[in-house]
Parts: C-alpha cells; sequence; structure tokens
C-alpha cells in the first residue's frame, strides 16, 4: 500500500480506535481524543508513528483487556508504517 493510501486510512482506524476507548473509559476519553485527532491529522508517517507510540503509552498506564481491538488497529498500523520502510 502507497504511503499516501495508508495516511488517508488514518481517519477510519482512529475513528474505530476512539469508539474501542470511549466505550472502555469515558474519563481518559479527552487524552485519547487528543491524540487520535492528532493521529487522524498526520502528514508524514514518522509523527503518524509517533502519536502512535504515544497513544500505546497510554494504553499500557490505563488499559486492560478492553483495549484489545484498539491496540490491534494501532499495532497492525505501527507493523504497515514499518514493513513500508524496510521495503
Amino acid at each position: 500500500m502507497h504511503d499516501d493510501q495508508r495516511l488517508k486510512q488514518l481517519t477510519g482506524i482512529c475513528d474505530v480506535v476512539r469508539q474501542s476507548i470511549r466505550t472502555a473509559h469515558r474519563t481518559q476519553l479527552s487524552t485519547f481524543n487528543d491524540l487520535l485527532t492528532a493521529l487522524s491529522q498526520s502528514t508524514t508517517e514518522g509523527e503518524a508513528v509517533g502519536v502512535i507510540e504515544a497513544l500505546n503509552h497510554l494504553l499500557d498506564r490505563h488499559g486492560g483487556d478492553e483495549y484489545i481491538v484498539a491496540r490491534a488497529y494501532l499495532n497492525q498500523l505501527r507493523h504497515d508504517f514499518d514493513y513500508a520502510d524496510d521495503r
């Protein structure tokens, strides 16, 4: 998949992750929402990866099994970016 296509998918992925987080912990929603907004507006893969790392850090601190959907989407996206860099 080309870089531009992956970056365009960010909005949809962020919506899915946001819904998963909203369901799990409403108290953390504002922080997660700010990061997801930043992720969906990323203009480079490096910027997106940085935000993904910040989101994963928050998930590690505040989450558990209830974040499994969010983690899966974020980890797949991170993997896709890493794979594209290796080619």
